[in-house]
């Protein structure tokens, strides 16, 4: 490959690149770095089914940082006059060499995998009405305000089973606080809140009468393995595909948000989320169900940061700083 080839393939390597990592995938990316011997795809293909994707995006990670560096290094020596520029353009191929060998590796989908992916699917799930709704009128009675509330508010199964507080205002008012379970100093929000009006959809109108029963107020509180249950049979008595869970639920609720045009900070807000970088990994508003949402405010404990992508040139610069917090040693 030539220069200009290493780097239009760094280009496109790069360009849906997460930088900033969670500490806690630092510490993986850290210790599966540290793990790997000389050849990179030997110890990829050694690795179980339930780790094989964290290795492979841990190695991708290390090599892409790895060639930026090495054209980094190129247009350094380039631009100091040296004229050898040979072994420098090798040590590049070799590692644009690994991406591809390591990229190609893949894992085949056992028959129980299939069709488990959180997002894959939501378009063909609304093809007939809003499947939500679907969900909602095949629900027993028990498990009825739980697929109301992930439906209508994307919330987490985690935050339900610690309870979250419904409170009816004015005829069609209808507010959501969430106590979120992700929250560290760098990630999430340790309170937020929704505001709904339930004029927007039939849904929000069904949780409001639940909590207007309950007198204005209703803490509601289930564990995550019983709304899986409940999803489970609503699901089979509406002739729905089983693979369908909660999170199936909030990455609708996110590509409702996207689709109704609400900003990236905002959408942060309602999810938990404490970066805008986090909702690139949920539903895109072009996969989202009807594009309802009846939300109108929302409010987190937190601020949101918002994620700017670097540029070529910039990540290239980065390359060799941000490379050194999970160093590794190279190709010979």
């Amino acid at each position: 490959m030539t220069l200009n080839e290493l780097r239009q393939f760094m280009l496109d390597q790069t360009k849906d690149m997460k930088f900033d990592l969670a500490a806690s995938t630092q510490v993986d990316y850290r210790r599966i770095i540290e793990a790997v011997d000389d050849d990179f795809v030997a110890y990829l293909r050694s690795a179980p089914n339930s780790t094989f994707y964290k290795r492979k995006a841990a190695i991708l990670w290390r090599l892409r940082f790895s060639l930026a560096e090495s054209i980094t290094s190129i247009d350094e020596a380039s631009a100091h006059g040296e004229t050898n520029l040979g072994w420098r353009l090798d040590q590049a191929r070799v590692y644009a060499e690994l991406i591809k060998s390591v990229a190609a590796e893949t894992r085949k989908k056992s028959r129980s995998q299939k069709g488990k992916s959180k997002k894959i699917g939501l378009k063909a799930l609304s093809k007939k009405g809003d499947f939500r709704e679907r969900l909602v009128t095949a629900a027993g009675k028990a498990g009825v305000v739980g697929i109301l509330l992930l439906s209508i508010a994307g919330v987490r199964p985690a935050e339900i089973a610690k309870g979250v507080a419904l409170k009816a205002f004015g005829e069609h008012g209808l507010e959501i606080h969430i106590n979120g379970v992700k929250h560290t100093q760098t990630t999430g929000h340790e309170r937020r809140a929704q505001r709904h009006d339930a004029r927007r959809w039939s849904l929000s109108a069904k949780l409001l009468t639940f909590v207007k029963k309950a007198g204005g107020n209703l803490l509601f509180s289930r564990s995550p393995d019983l709304l899986r249950d409940d999803i489970k049979r609503a699901a089979a008595r509406a002739k729905l595909p089983l693979t369908i869970s909660p999170y199936t639920l909030r990455h609708c609720f996110s590509g409702d948000l996207k689709k109704a045009g609400w900003s990236p900070v905002e959408i942060a807000k309602a999810m938990g989320h404490a970066s805008t970088r986090t909702g690139g990994r949920y539903a895109r508003k072009q996969s989202a169900g009807s594009g309802t949402s009846s939300m109108t405010a929302v409010w987190a404990s937190g601020e949101v940061r918002e994620f700017d992508k670097p540029t070529a040139e910039e990540f290239a610069r980065m390359g060799r700083s941000k490379s050194e917090d999970l160093a590794i040693e190279g190709p010979q």
